[in-house]
């Protein structure tokens, strides 16, 4: 009677108390649980390490499952009881220090058998010298359908699977344990700090290079001279090998600070996965972070190279004179025009990519990608006819050269030097000194 009260747990209250709130699309699935055909999976974690996966039937909306229950929900109480049994036979040995002087003793305080309930094989702990065991799980016949097992050899693999797990939780718990996960964790954490210290270090001397180059770059003398740039060739900021290296620093600068980072995110991980009470901690309180630093720093990296390969290619355009400008000097600002325009369109592509593949990662549901795209068109829509224009005017600019960096422009309110061109607007200063920001079209 008493196993049967125990099975009974897993009925309809269970899915009051453990609803599903994050799901906004009931037909779809949940985080961690895999649909395959007529069936939906997920795994059972003790101590944030999965031991096996268990199935259910298809549950197309989980507001109103009827008497269906949850896949999730089933492995909810299932953890429930491998945790309770974990639970109990640590308070066990502590009333009972006797039976815990040896780790055999301590290993054989936990004992997992079958029974057959209604046709079905049911998995129980027993927990040393209690007559009363408690109920784990059920194998059902979606469980042996998944794993391609009759039921009893699908209840004697997971017996062996649960037995090892419990005793292991168990053994983890004790206080010797404990030591060696405490003298692990700060030994990753030392190692942690000296690795940041090595970093730090070479970001310091990086930096004691950029300034030494910066204070020669300073000092090397510019053609600025119409009639000495006519004579000698001009000097472009793509031709400067001091500004190429500065690049390069600043790159290795900044790879150096995402280095320190993941350093101490790889290393908290480690120290938390240490120990059974923070391991799932570990691999789903990191799980998401580590995902949105993964896509930053990897999205920052393709746009930090993109702008090496065009600074690359701005270069090998001047000194083979594939410009269409009447002199080298407008050559140049030219160039630098398409470049820095380049640049910007492209760190937009670069980043819009990267949110769409974060949203994919993380298994957003599509309809609500769909809807927010809506939405954002929604709201774009009044400005999208001038956006596209400006756009295009922009390109048009670009491509049929008709100002750059550098040249002096006349508009019908400002008369000034371009400092500043992209495909969306055109800072001019003018010549009383004020800035003026218009459209591209200018």
């Amino acid at each position: 009677l008493s196993l049967m009260v125990g099975l009974s747990g897993l009925s309809r209250p269970v899915q009051a108390q453990l609803p599903n709130p994050l799901d906004s699309n009931s037909n779809s699935p949940p985080m961690r649980v895999q649909r395959i055909g007529v069936l939906e999976v997920t795994p059972v974690t003790l101590d944030g390490r999965n031991l096996f996966e268990i199935a259910s039937p298809v549950v197309f909306n989980r507001n109103q499952p009827g008497q269906q229950i949850p896949v999730e929900l089933r492995a909810k109480q299932v953890e429930i009881n491998l945790n309770q049994v974990v639970v109990q036979a640590f308070n066990y040995l502590e009333i009972n220090p006797t039976e815990s002087q040896t780790q055999s003793s301590r290993a054989e305080l936990i004992q997992v058998r079958i029974d057959q309930i209604n046709n079905l094989p049911v998995l129980l702990a027993r927990i040393g010298k209690f007559s009363e065991p408690r109920v784990l799980l059920t194998v059902t016949d979606n469980d042996a359908q998944y794993h391609g097992l009759s039921s009893p050899l699908l209840a004697q693999q997971w017996q062996h699977q649960l037995q090892g797990a419990l005793v292991q939780a168990l053994l983890s718990r004790q206080p010797a344990a404990l030591k060696i996960q405490i003298r692990t964790a700060l030994l990753i954490l030392l190692g942690s700090l000296c690795l940041t210290l090595a970093l730090v270090g070479s970001w310091q001397l990086l930096g004691w290079q950029r300034r030494t180059l910066e204070n020669k770059h300073n000092r090397e003398p510019l053609l600025t001279d119409a009639a000495t740039s006519a004579e000698s060739a001009p000097v472009s900021r793509y031709q400067i090998s001091t500004l190429q290296r500065l690049q390069l620093i600043a790159f290795f600068r900044w790879l150096i600070f995402w280095g320190i980072a993941f350093v101490w995110i790889a290393g908290l991980a480690g120290a938390m996965h240490l120990f059974p009470q923070t391991r799932r901690y570990a691999s789903d309180l990191f799980k998401v972070p580590i995902l949105f630093l993964l896509t930053w720093f990897t999205s920052g990296l393709v746009n930090r190279l993109a702008n090496l390969g065009l600074d690359s290619f701005a270069q090998a355009w001047e000194k083979n004179d594939l410009g269409s400008g009447s002199n080298g000097e407008h050559r140049s600002m030219r160039i630098s025009t398409i470049i820095n325009a380049a640049k910007g369109f492209k760190t937009v592509v670069i980043y819009l990519l990267a949110v769409l593949l974060l949203l994919q990662a993380l298994k957003l549901a599509p309809v609500s990608v769909f809807a927010l795209g809506a939405i954002a068109a929604l709201a774009l829509s009044f400005a999208a006819q001038n956006l596209v224009k400006d756009l295009v005017n922009g390109v048009l600019i670009l491509l049929e050269d008709q100002y750059a960096i550098g040249d002096l422009v006349s508009t019908g309110t400002t008369t000034g030097i371009v400092e500043n061109l992209n495909l969306r607007i055109t800072q001019i200063r003018g010549e009383d000194g004020r800035l003026e920001i218009g459209r591209a079209h200018v």
